[in-house]
């Protein structure tokens, strides 16, 4: 009996083992596109999607809002220097914490989230609050070193697929 043929590239099913190349596996047979965002060429063509954002981790002071203290925020720096918030400057939600900033803090990183082009604007009426135009995630996002990204990426070895064959694991 042939083998089953491989999958196009970036598309995956739940009978395909996964890379950070092919894609993610989801249940029951469902299909998982990776999208890739390195360069504001990328960012451009993949806004308001969920993306996997390459860069640089840098930690952000945004203390000129009230209730912030320093580098409390975070963004990824892509290779042509475009950058890319992790969650909108003004949202509680971008807040990081202090030990996710002094684990990542210039190194570089895959930041797992819905981006977009331009953050949305601050709650509130139309006009009545100054906020940074920038890009950023939606609500935050999942940040992972690269060797994170392997093991977020894991491809079960067959022993891990197999069921034991007796209560005790034999």
């Amino acid at each position: 009996m042939a083998a089953p043929a491989a999958p196009e590239p970036g598309l995956v099913t739940a009978d395909w083992a996964t890379s950070p190349e092919s894609g993610r596996v989801t249940a029951h047979g469902e299909t998982s596109r990776i999208v890739e965002v390195r360069t504001a060429a990328d960012l451009k063509q993949h806004s308001l999607k969920t993306v996997d954002i390459y860069g640089v981790y840098e930690a952000v002071d945004v203390g000129m809002l009230p209730g912030t203290t320093p580098n409390d925020r975070a963004r990824v720096r892509l290779v042509d220097g475009t950058r890319i918030y992790i969650g909108p400057p003004w949202s509680p939600t971008s807040v990081r914490s202090a030990s996710e900033s002094w684990t990542y803090e210039g190194r570089e990183v895959v930041v797992i989230g819905f981006v977009m082009s331009y953050c949305p604007p601050p709650p509130g009426p139309p006009g009545s609050r100054a906020y940074m135009l920038v890009s950023c995630t939606l609500g935050g996002g999942t940040v992972l070193d690269l060797e994170e990204l392997a093991g977020y990426h894991h491809e079960p070895s067959w022993d891990e697929l197999m069921l034991p064959l007796t209560p005790d694991g034999r």
